[in-house]
């Protein structure tokens, strides 16, 4: 019993000794766009920083081996790495019509990258080889040093097709907040509220409203708002019933859940109000320097205004600093109980909400709060950088050589951002997130 999948996919023969990193990159540009002008020694190229490799390709500058995670980046498909995959890690990339690949390491030094192209019952995987070509082998072979005599499977190499495009040829000054429906709401560079599907089409301006900030939208069809008179506004999705409930203002984007409203009033003081402006209080007399975090079951996790890193009731009980850290913007909370929070050193860091377990995975920096989506953050590197990796830290992989000015918005398969151009980009993933 098994599965049986067989991709349109084969690498081509290397053209140098050393080559099989670019041999396999190039194949898998051309698998995701056969018309691709990519070719082996215009990867050794870029990967060296040389311009003679086409030219002169056998020489021993051009003939070098080669990293394939960085060559996949640089033709736009590389998703992750890990060690030695699975099995059901290669079925998995192979349902998705995503290609894996492969490191080999050979008993007596030394490594290859090969791709898999296909899958059939009794764990049995059809590899393309850019030496010894294409053909039928055992996982237990791969992973038992006896591929072509002596090799072993240790690393993989998750591809995906990596569609990035401009959203409606829109720029942005912010976050962009993007529903299930398939529409994205945002700010223009000229602070007018807009909204777009994802896909460019429908484009239209919410009442002809202006903001500050990213807006927040209800499953039920409300946008919640800062008006750039740092009003707290609420407006339906087609720019009806526009009211201010509780005659409030704001100084960043309010949160909603359920039937209230938490925000950050321009007193800085922690407010929440039901949704129909009744009902209004402070949360415990807290103040708050950003948008504050609410959890499903009742929490509230907020930076104060000395930046320490703070958790409490929505009903102002159970108040207590989460293991004494401090933070520069809002935090980001997880249903399985992990804060994922950007320090005042701009480290990123992750604890459990009882201020346990605190760690710093992959040891990076941001520049903004992070966002968890599954098992995966995606955040905004200290350089700009547009990352994603693992939540325990692994397959850490910058998303197409992208920039951002905010923390990007991460759905079940894209990313939605502001470049450091402000152009407002989507970028669709092929590989599960």
């Amino acid at each position: 019993m098994g599965t049986t999948i067989q991709l349109s996919f084969q690498v081509q023969q290397q053209l140098e000794s050393e080559w099989c990193w670019a041999a396999v990159s190039t194949s898998v540009a051309h698998y995701y766009a056969p018309s691709s002008s990519v070719t082996q020694c215009l990867v050794v190229n870029q990967q060296l920083k040389r311009t003679d490799c086409c030219s002169n390709p056998s020489s021993n500058p051009c003939n070098q081996p080669g990293y394939l995670d960085q060559a996949l980046q640089y033709v736009g498909h590389f998703c992750w790495e890990k060690g030695t995959g699975s099995y059901g890690d290669a079925v998995g990339a192979l349902e998705w019509g995503t290609p894996p690949c492969i490191r080999i390491g050979w008993s007596g030094g030394g490594g290859h990258f090969i791709g898999v192209y296909g899958c059939q019952p009794n764990e049995l995987l059809l590899v393309t080889d850019p030496i010894y070509g294409d053909s039928i082998v055992t996982y237990q072979t791969l992973t038992t040093g006896k591929y072509e005599g002596s090799g072993t499977w240790t690393n993989t190499y998750f591809t995906e097709a990596s569609a990035q495009y401009h959203i409606g040829n829109n720029t942005t000054s912010a976050m962009p907040f993007v529903t299930a429906n398939g529409w994205v709401y945002f700010q223009g560079t000229d602070n007018t509220l807009w909204k777009v599907k994802t896909d460019g089409t429908g484009q239209a301006k919410i009442n002809n409203n202006t903001t500050k900030s990213t807006p927040f939208v209800t499953s039920d069809g409300w946008v919640w708002f800062q008006g750039t008179d740092d009003k707290l506004w609420k407006v339906k999705t087609d720019g009806t019933q526009q009211s201010q409930p509780g005659n409030n203002t704001t100084k960043s984007s309010p949160t909603v859940v359920g039937d209230w409203v938490y925000f950050q009033g321009t007193d800085n003081a922690l407010w929440r109000m039901k949704t129909d402006g009744s009902n209004q209080t402070k949360i415990n007399n807290n103040t708050t320097s950003s948008t504050p975090f609410v959890t499903a079951d009742g929490w509230v996790y907020f930076r104060g205004t000395d930046n320490t890193l703070w958790k409490v009731k929505t009903d102002g009980t159970g108040q207590a600093k989460i293991n004494n850290n401090t933070t520069r913007s809002s935090p980001f909370v997880t249903a399985d109980g992990w804060v994922w929070f950007q320090g005042t050193d701009n480290t990123l860091w992750k604890v459990k909400t009882d201020g346990t377990q605190q760690s710093q995975p992959g040891n990076n920096t941001t520049s903004s709060s992070p966002m968890v989506v599954g098992n995966w953050v995606y955040f905004r590197g200290t350089d700009n950088t547009l990352w994603r990796m693992a939540t325990d830290g692994t397959g850490q992989v910058d998303l197409g050589g992208n920039t951002t000015l905010s923390t990007p918005f991460a759905t079940g398969k894209a990313i939605y951002f502001e470049g450091t151009d402000h152009t407002l980009w989507g970028y669709v993933m092929s590989f599960p997130v």
